[in-house]
């Protein structure tokens, strides 16, 4: 008896320390959540703060190539600043992981912009999160990395 519920356990731990898999994202799906994406770097650029925060969930988390940590808060008080101007961008070479409810896109993007009248240009590899809540993706996470200039 004793055997058997050892084993039974052991089999019940194994499935549940099982790691998440990714699954491919149906088109339809992949599609949504890369309009969403389209959405996202559009609402930036036009600094449409309601349609950000209907994409960016309120305990959304945002970790900066320098390591920075900010909150949906802060990241949209930083682009409510009007000395920040962005061109418009698209994001590159997306890919879109799904892990049940949960999907994470990578790419990287080209930014180009003004601070102060002095311009910039970053370009960056990124990772964002999403949850599906409610029938509708947010996301709660997002990354950028720097990359180098091309020579």
């Amino acid at each position: 008896m004793i055997v058997r519920f050892l084993v039974g356990s052991l089999a019940i731990a194994s499935l549940l320390t099982e790691p998440a898999r990714a699954q491919a994202a149906p088109d339809a799906v992949r599609a949504e959540l890369l309009a969403l994406e389209a959405r996202w770097d559009s609402a930036v650029v036009r600094k449409d703060l309601a349609t950000l925060e209907r994409i960016i969930a309120p305990s959304f988390v945002y970790i900066g190539a320098d390591g920075s940590v900010s909150s949906r808060a802060e990241m949209l008080a930083g682009l409510r600043a009007p000395e920040l101007e962005i061109d418009p961008f698209e994001t590159r070479d997306v890919q879109v992981r799904l892990y049940g409810e949960t999907a994470i896109l990578t790419g990287w993007f080209e930014q180009t912009g003004r601070v102060g009248g002095r311009p910039y240009r970053v370009r960056s590899r990124y990772t964002d999160v999403y949850v599906r809540e409610a029938g509708r993706w947010v996301a709660v996470s997002a990354h950028a990395s720097s990359m180098p200039r091309p020579q």
